[in-house]
């Protein structure tokens, strides 16, 4: 059997319309739909989340918190749109 190709198996799964009884749609995923979360260290607490959302990539951020007395530290936690770029310039 001839090893299929990415878009022949893409075929393939695209038509499956049952799953173990239970009935499915499968959409491909666009990479610029896809999600990232990460961390973000040593942001500065005296700088406001904020400067952060108005990147054009970033889709949330939030400081996280100490879990004894939920006082803010310097990382936040950023969920980002699309391909993760090596930098991101925040303007600051």
């Amino acid at each position: 059997m001839p090893q299929e190709t990415s878009e022949g198996k893409a075929k393939i799964l695209s038509e499956v319309t049952n799953l173990n009884r239970k009935t499915v749609k499968i959409l491909p995923l666009d990479p610029e739909e896809k999600t990232t979360r990460m961390v973000l260290l040593r942001y500065p607490l005296e700088l406001p989340v904020e400067v952060i959302i108005k990147h054009p990539k970033v889709t949330k951020a939030e400081r996280c918190v100490t879990s004894q007395d939920k006082a803010q530290t310097r990382q936040v936690l950023v969920d980002i749109k699309g391909t993760v770029p090596e930098e991101v310039d925040l303007g600051n």
